[in-house]
C-alpha cells in the first residue's frame, strides 16, 4: 500500500450482476469489462473491495473465492454496513453500460487530483 492512494470498489453492482438478494453465496457472474477495469485500478491504487457480503467471516471467504475464480486483482476485503444509500462526498455511481468503466476510472483519476 505504501505510496498507493485508496479506491474502495462494491461487489454487487459493480464487479458482479446483481439480481437482488439469493443468498450469501450466490454471487452474478462478473460484468462485462469488471476484470480489465479491475487490473488498471489495480495498477495506481491500493484496491479494496467493499461490500455487505463480507460483514462476517464466512461472507469474507466467499467473496475472496469469487475475486479469485475470477482473476479479480485487489489488495483488501471490508465490510460495510447494509443500507439503502450511502452518501459520500467522494462517491462515484456505477453507470450500467459496459462501456462506463473508462469513463469511471477517469473519474477516480480527476476525484485523485481534486484537493
Amino acid at each position: 500500500m505504501k505510496g498507493k492512494k485508496s479506491v474502495c470498489v462494491d461487489l454487487d453492482g459493480v464487479l458482479a450482476r446483481y439480481d437482488g438478494w439469493q443468498g450469501i453465496e450466490i454471487i452474478g457472474d462478473p460484468i462485462p469489462n469488471a476484470k480489465e477495469f479491475m487490473e488498471v485500478l489495480y495498477e495506481k491504487y491500493y484496491v479494496i473491495i467493499h461490500t455487505t457480503r463480507a460483514e462476517t467471516k464466512e461472507g469474507c471467504q466467499i467473496v475472496h473465492r469469487w475475486l479469485h475464480k475470477h482473476k479479480i486483482h485487489h489488495d483488501k476485503i471490508v465490510g460495510k454496513p447494509i443500507a439503502i444509500a450511502y452518501i459520500d462526498d467522494r462517491a462515484l455511481l456505477h453507470p450500467t453500460n459496459n462501456e462506463s468503466y473508462i469513463s469511471l476510472y477517469d473519474a477516480v483519476n480527476i476525484l485523485d487530483v481534486r484537493k
